[in-house]
């Protein structure tokens, strides 16, 4: 197979380039690593399902980190990886192009990882800071230290409030999806 090449080829790989570090800004925004972006990037950009080789050499990335990055990918519900019949080659492709999905599956990873655990947490935190108040009270604590665990627990609060805004938001954001979706298709 012969490669063709054009003039217009530095022109296309720099608008590439642009496209890659949008998605790389995207997910680094998100605290994700910057080679998802790379790669989701990619898989944007190529026709159909690619293997692992050819994803290689078109990012960059050694076998080792692309796989670990596809696997995490996979996790979040953005690429399939898929074995074909008589191959041991593993293909990879994005499950969709939409944005606005893909999006959602960042999201959701975020609020499992953070927005849950702390709606988990806080409430214990809370109580405990409660405990410490009923010790102050029994032990006789001075007005400032009565004020400093008021303050912390004015703390806890607007975050736990913060915390069950941003769970309202995630589903209002995926019943937002649904109901689009429906109202499209």
């Amino acid at each position: 197979m012969t490669s063709h090449t054009s003039p217009h080829d530095a022109l296309i790989k720099t608008a590439d380039e642009e496209f890659h570090q949008l998605f790389v800004d995207v997910t680094t925004s998100f605290g994700l690593p910057a080679a998802l972006g790379r790669i989701m990037a990619e898989l944007f950009l190529v026709e159909g399902p690619v293997t692992m080789q050819e994803l290689s050499e078109k990012t960059g990335y050694s076998l080792p980190t692309l796989s670990r990055n596809v696997r995490a990918l996979d996790g979040m519900g953005i690429v399939r990886r898929d074995k074909r019949p008589g191959s041991k080659k593993s293909y990879i492709s994005i499950r969709s192009k939409k944005l606005l999905e893909i999006m959602m599956n960042i999201m959701r990873i975020g609020y499992e990882r953070e927005v849950k655990v702390m709606l988990r947490d806080l409430p214990r935190i809370r109580k405990g800071y409660l405990a410490v108040e009923e010790r102050l009270d029994e032990e006789g604590a001075t007005a400032e230290e009565r004020e400093a665990l008021r303050k912390r627990l004015e703390i806890v609060d607007g975050m736990e409030k913060d915390y069950q805004l941003m769970e309202r938001f995630m589903m209002l954001i995926g019943r937002f999806i649904i109901e689009g979706e429906e109202s499209v298709g």
